[in-house]
């Protein structure tokens, strides 16, 4: 599935959703926002020595059209979260698009739709020097990597955040015992040279 056939799909539900053999009493509203802030973290890697600061800038613009019928409520919301990493001067962007429609059919029949897409372009990965040993790695990494590193030596968990002190105590015997997957867990956990992009989209009927 391409973004075109995502935007058409779209389109075709709310189009089905907006039908109604009545036109009249419609409310449209288009609204938008516009956030900015400032974080800063004295430790990000959260390590007892060799400690990193970090100032981050985030901007977030928001944009959302709502309509409203007899029978009938849609609303698209596009946003886009644009941050910049001061330490390493950096920029990440995330854009996201979500629909939500509902369409009464009868007294007793309702449709509700939804669909959240979201785009993610990540700057290179740089903090995973080769000197550094696998837990310091796996501290340094973000929640994707994580989850990846973990489905491959820890297949009986679900990753979260509440694993991630049992993980770092095991990840060395689990990595020394499984060979196969060494290359593996030292690409996910390595520098990279490219930009890290990828999509998500889900969607929802009832």
């Amino acid at each position: 599935m391409n973004n075109r056939k995502i935007a058409v799909g779209l389109c075709a539900v709310s189009l089905f959703l907006c039908s109604s053999n009545s036109v009249f009493g419609r409310a449209t509203t288009l609204s938008g926002s516009l956030s900015m802030g400032q974080e800063y973290d004295s430790n990000i890697f959260q390590t007892e020595s060799d400690r990193e600061e970090q100032w981050t800038t985030t901007l977030r613009p928001e944009l959302t059209l709502s309509s409203e019928g007899e029978k009938d409520v849609i609303s698209f919301t596009a946003n886009s979260d644009l941050e910049w990493d001061q330490r390493k001067d950096e920029r990440e962007f995330e854009h996201s698009l979500i629909f939500n429609g509902t369409k009464e059919i009868s007294q007793y029949f309702r449709i509700t739709a939804g669909n959240n897409y979201t785009y993610t372009d990540g700057s290179p990965e740089t903090d995973m020097g080769p000197g550094l040993s696998l837990e310091d790695r796996f501290a340094r990494a973000d929640e994707y990597q994580r989850e990846q590193v973990a489905r491959l030596l820890f297949p009986e968990i679900d990753y979260s955040d509440e694993d991630y002190l049992y993980v770092l105590s095991q990840i060395t015997e689990r990595y020394d015992d499984n060979p196969a997957v060494q290359a593996e867990i030292n690409r996910i956990l390595g520098n990279s040279s490219s930009r890290r992009r990828s999509w998500d989209n889900e969607f929802s009927v009832s």
